[in-house]
């Protein structure tokens, strides 16, 4: 009997240890932000004392702030769903105020998303100008917006040249074709149409005034016209 509380003492001894160094090197884990580490550390001072409150809460606090690295690192990437998934998971200020400035740049990147969409390219100066267009997303947005808006310019100014054929042949490249039903595209091809029918009409009426014309001249110099 008393070898076995010997060896229980022995043992309560060995998980004191086991817990108060796993403590200890969350602690430090967790002071150098190195929160992978912490987390480890946590579940082992609590493997040694199951339920301990100080471990738990050493651990609660390690993977809070491990979500809130990883979430911070999504939103300067601009992964900004990603990102609010993880603060939505903690009620704490500070992932709560990283969750408003997620939505607010989602907010924005999706109005500008949508302006795109229909051809307005208005916003691109206003964007250019956030701190947040360096992200992906607004870079690539911007560039292809940029393309876009630089399309139409040529576009609008062959239209002020009455270049018709050279409208219509702008359309035909594959690369006009994505935003070839977008408002302004559609209208300016729209006028290239028109200019099209009008002139096969005024071709038309040419050719028939050229068959009466002709058709005078046979009867005055007497010249049977084959039928």
């Amino acid at each position: 009997k008393a070898k076995g509380l010997l060896a229980q003492a022995q043992e309560r001894k060995t998980k004191q240890a086991d817990y108060d160094k796993a403590l200890a090197a969350a602690r430090e884990a967790l002071a150098k932000e190195n929160y992978a580490e912490a987390i480890s550390q946590a579940n082992l001072a609590l493997k040694a004392q199951p339920g301990d409150s100080t471990a738990s809460q050493l651990l609660t606090q390690a993977q809070q702030k491990q979500d809130l690295q990883k979430a911070r690192a999504l939103f300067d990437q601009g992964n900004y769903d990603d990102s609010l998934a993880l603060c939505s998971s903690h009620h704490d200020p500070a992932s709560n105020s990283l969750a408003e400035s997620n939505r607010a740049e989602r907010a924005a990147f999706n109005g500008a998303n949508t302006k795109f969409s229909a051809g307005d390219y208005l916003f691109i100066e206003q964007l250019r100008s956030q701190s947040y267009s360096g992200k992906k997303p607004f870079v690539d947005l911007l560039s292809n917006a940029a393309k876009e808006k630089n399309a139409l310019g040529e576009l609008e100014a062959l239209k002020q040249a009455n270049k018709w054929k050279e409208v219509k042949a702008k359309f035909l490249d594959a690369a006009s074709r994505d935003f070839a039903s977008k408002k302004p595209f559609a209208e300016l091809l729209q006028w290239a149409d028109e200019q099209a029918k009008i002139k096969n009409i005024e071709t038309a009426g040419e050719i028939d005034k050229c068959k009466r014309d002709f058709a005078i001249l046979a009867v005055e110099l007497r010249v049977k016209l084959p039928k």
